[in-house]
């Protein structure tokens, strides 16, 4: 196993409560996969579940090191948990298959405390 990169994030709440307020359903239709949609809607917290969200993409194109731009947009990935919990990153299909190619595994971590979302992305390239 060989790490490829890895990424942090931190975002404040209130900076992403302002930006929903501001441009409402936009907003989270620019960076929710479809996938996450439902999910955002029956969520009580907006704001923290958008900041979730926005922070794990944003260190995931850290660590990938290409940033937010061209085939990594907010769109072409999502978090779905296991059965225990934990967080998982999904991609679309075009994008799937360039991390299989590639034969990347990524693991994230996401934590929130009152004011901030946390998150943390490592990609690791699997040796066979």
């Amino acid at each position: 196993m060989k790490i490829v990169g890895t990424g942090i994030d931190i975002v404040e709440i209130a900076r992403i409560a302002k930006s929903y307020e501001k441009f409402e359903a936009n907003f989270a239709a620019k960076i929710l996969h479809n996938e996450e949609l439902s999910e955002f809607e029956g969520s009580k917290n907006k704001a923290t579940f958008l900041a979730k969200r926005f922070a794990v993409k944003e260190a995931f194109a850290k660590a990938l090191g290409t940033g937010i731009r061209d085939n990594v947009h907010w769109r072409a990935m999502y978090v779905q948990h296991d059965e225990k919990g934990k967080p998982l990153l999904v991609f679309t299909a075009e994008f799937a298959k360039q991390i299989q190619a590639e034969k990347l595994d990524i693991h994230i971590s996401i934590s929130d405390e009152k004011k901030y979302v946390v998150a943390q992305a490592l990609i690791v390239e699997t040796i066979s």
